[in-house]
């Protein structure tokens, strides 16, 4: 049976999604579209396991942001699906199952000059830099089996460096953004605008650049979610 085509409109649902069976679907919208697999109502209640238990363990501010962007989480999940045609396990996945963990410093994909990072923490000069890339602050391309989204971001020390952050993908520098961490009552956590722009499917590529207003300690990092086949996660600690 041919894929529902559901348009831009879709794109405006905020919160956790419910449990419920999900068909094929592609959305459509200004630039492109994009193909989303079916989901079972058990792999619809192990998404919502995952975000629930990350949601719990997170600051309230950076909580606040998931919630919000919950459909966005859930889109990541059925286009990575869509893309290796295997089933969605989250935190019981095994194999070739895929998984859906929330952002931590030492993934590939957060790499800073093509080197591992063990935390978000840095020494920071006043200008511009690469928060994630490369080697040579080359793009990062994503394997065929993984998907990345970022939702916003935090910067949870006493004095933030950084005020605008932009994204490369694809080829293309997209439309920079503040970070007015001024503006925060609590903690430090700013949603990006539209998370589909923020969105790195499999074999795409990517890049982040920052800016520092002055040198110092610096903590940005992402608010981000990483779909992959739960081999690539299962490795044991050395």
């Amino acid at each position: 049976m041919a894929a529902e085509e559901i348009m831009w409109e879709e794109e405006v649902k905020t919160g956790i999604p419910e449990v419920m069976e999900l068909g094929e679907e592609t959305l459509s919208f200004v630039g492109g579209k994009l193909p989303l697999a079916n989901m079972s109502r058990y792999e619809m209640y192990l998404f919502r396991l995952s975000i629930q238990h990350v949601i719990r363990t997170v600051n309230p501010a950076i909580a606040d942001i998931i919630r919000h962007w919950g459909w966005w989480i859930l889109r990541l999940v059925r286009a990575v699906k869509a893309k290796v045609k295997r089933p969605f396990r989250g935190p019981i996945a095994r194999g070739e199952q895929l998984t859906l963990i929330y952002q931590t410093p030492d993934l590939d994909v957060f790499k800073v000059a093509g080197s591992t990072r063990t935390t978000w923490l840095a020494d920071v000069t006043a200008g511009v830099d690469w928060l994630i890339s490369g080697s040579g602050d080359a793009a990062i391309e994503l394997d065929e089996d993984e998907g990345l989204v970022i939702l916003g971001w935090a910067d949870p020390i006493d004095s933030p460096k950084s005020y605008l952050i932009q994204l490369y993908k694809a080829g293309d520098f997209y439309i920079r953004q503040p970070l007015n961490w001024e503006v925060c009552k609590d903690f430090p956590a700013i949603p990006v605008k539209h998370p589909r722009i923020w969105m790195v499917l499999p074999k795409e590529s990517y890049r982040i650049k920052i800016k520092y207003h002055s040198s110092g300690k610096d903590w940005t990092q992402p608010i981000a979610f990483y779909v992959t086949k739960a081999k690539n996660l299962i490795a044991e600690m050395t």
